[in-house]
Formats: structure tokens, sequence, C-alpha cells
């Protein structure tokens, strides 16, 4: 489903525009950029398992089946893919089985050349939760390995390295053997080529959650790393919680059942009750760039209602009676940042 700009709804918007199918195991929206001159433009991953499809930004028309993007033209046997991250000259998908496909793609033209069909070859056992830079840097993606607790980055080569290969310049926290599993992760803000990102991890034997920022990038061959903090998440949360961030702002949205809280991610202050939905339990949050606007699903009773808000209270668009087990909801920029 999606709500445009200019508030138009279109339902099952992918069977109307293509007349086919998507898989049944949707994991995720993933959006990927494309530099043409100066110009960024964007394309929109859907990662449903078997049915994985890359669709044009702008009529979301079906570019390729992801399977078609492997070499062979079929994934590798046993491959099930679960979450993408993207750079200017590398695509990396993640298979529920802990394994990453990288392809290079000199340039940053999307699409081009082909996943091998063979993973990465490593011990990592790399999380679902990735993140990236933003454009104009767009140089950086970051995975979890699982059986480490540590974070890890891709190189310039196209190479998995963990963290600890890496000077820390700020030593606020371990980034590697841990002890912990990542929740959430995402860019916060971007300064040149390198990107802060905050993340939500619980300890493997308290079970508390905390948060962690730290600021890192890539600048030729060059990386730079900076843990700035790790403080505990300052309320209540369980495996229901939803977060979202924005990127030009210090404020975390989370969700505890149908009440949705904010608090600012630098001072760790009280959190305030932001907005109560009542119907039921938030599903899931996303925030525009400026954290100004942002779209949530709420359960209420067998279907779910979508809400198009603006922090100062108003409401942009509703659309109540959703059908089906929502997954994954984006704010989608594409060319020009038009946000959708």
């Amino acid at each position: 489903n999606m709500v445009t700009s200019n508030q138009k709804f279109f339902g099952n918007v992918f069977t109307t525009v293509n007349e086919a199918e998507l898989g049944p195991h949707a994991w995720q929206l993933t959006e990927h950029f494309s530099q043409v001159g100066y110009n960024w433009y964007s394309g929109l991953l859907t990662v449903a398992g078997a049915g994985s499809i890359e669709l044009d930004w702008s009529s979301l028309r079906k570019e390729t089946w992801m399977y078609q993007e492997f070499s062979g033209g079929k994934f590798p046997d046993g491959f099930n893919p679960v979450a993408a991250v993207f750079t200017k000259s590398y695509s990396c998908v993640v298979g529920d089985n802990g394994k990453v496909h990288i392809r290079h793609s000199p340039g940053g033209y999307l699409y081009e050349g082909r996943y091998p069909s063979m993973p990465y070859y490593s011990d990592f056992k790399i999380s679902p939760q990735v993140a990236s830079a933003y454009p104009p840097a767009y140089n950086v993606a970051l995975f979890f390995d699982e059986k480490s607790s540590s974070y890890v980055y891709l190189d310039p080569d196209g190479a998995l390295q963990r963290f600890d290969q890496v000077t820390d310049e700020g030593g606020a926290f371990p980034v590697t053997q841990m002890n912990k599993d990542l929740i959430f992760i995402s860019a916060v803000s971007q300064q040149g080529n390198n990107s802060v990102f905050y993340a939500v991890v619980q300890d493997r034997t308290t079970k508390k959650y905390t948060t962690q920022q730290f600021e890192f990038g890539i600048s030729g061959r060059n990386v730079y790393l900076k843990t700035i903090s790790e403080q505990d998440f300052p309320d209540v949360i369980d495996q229901n919680t939803r977060f979202a961030v924005g990127y030009k702002t210090t404020d975390v949205w989370y969700s505890k059942g149908s009440v949705l809280y904010k608090y600012n991610r630098d001072l760790n202050d009280t959190p305030e009750l932001f907005k109560d939905f009542k119907t039921g339990a938030i599903q899931a949050i996303a925030f525009n760039q400026y954290g100004d606007q942002y779209g949530v699903i709420v359960q209420n009773g067998q279907q779910n209602d979508f809400y198009w808000e603006s922090t100062d209270g108003t409401t942009i668009y509703p659309k109540t009676g959703l059908e089906g087990q929502v997954k994954h909801l984006i704010y989608k920029v594409g060319y020009g940042f038009y946000y959708e």
C-alpha cells in the first residue's frame, strides 16, 4: 500500500501496477540510490524471500526479480533473503542463514553486475539488522555479527571487517565481544564522509536494553570510528517495541503498546508521552528525515489503521481498515527527496 505526497492512497499497488503477486514472506522495504552526474535517483527493493523484487521508484513497476540478479539466474540453494544494504559501489544481501552475498556495482548504477552464487567467505553470522549512510556520502554499510557480538563494516574493497580492525577515537564502549544483541540501528546525522549511528542493544545475560551512539565513515581508504556514548534506555521496553529516528533531529520515537513516546538521544532525558492511538499496539513507525512528520501503523482488531501525522499534532492523512499483517513501513525518498 502507498500514500503519495499529495495524499492519494493506492492499495495493493504492486499487484495493480504489475498484475502479479509478491511472495508471501515479506520482510522489509529498502530504498537504494544511483548517482548520475550530480543527481541522485533511487530504486525500491521489496525483500520478500523468494518473491524479493526491485521496483522503479516513481512507477513501482518491476525492474527485476532479485533471483535474476544472481549468477545463474536463481537464488543459491538454501538462500532466503531477509535484508539488504547498499553503498555507491556495492550491493549486499543478507540471508536468513546469516550469510552475505556482495555485488560490485562500480559507479553505483542500479542493477549493474550479478550477485555471486557463493556468499562472502567468513565465519560471521550476520544479523538482519543493517544500516547505511545517506546520500550524498552513501559510502558505509554496517552489519552485526551475532557470533562475536560485534559491529562489522564493508571496506572499500568489498570485504567485511570487524570494528576491532579500526582505531576507536572515542573509547566510550567496546565494539566487539559485547555479549549483546542488536535490536535497532540507523544513521541519525551526517558530517561530510562520517555518519553518526544510533543503536539499541540488549544484554544477553541481564536482558537490559542500552543505547549506543558512534561516528563512522570512510574517505578513500581511510576508515574513521569514534564511539560516543552507551547509556541505559530511559524506559522499560520489550521485544514488541518499535523504534524510529529522524535524520535531522535528536529525538528518538518508540512505542509501548498503543502509545508513542519520544526522548532526546543526546540528553537521554525522561521520555514524554507523545500520542496514544488507543485502538491497539503500534506495529510500525517511520519518520521523514527532518523528524517533523511520521507514518504509523496501529492495530485495530483484526485490521490495521494508518496515520500520516505531523509532530505539531495535525493528522495529515488517515486510512483505516487495512487488511493483512504489517511487516514494514518506510518514507520513500526518491528523486528530489519527495516523501511518500
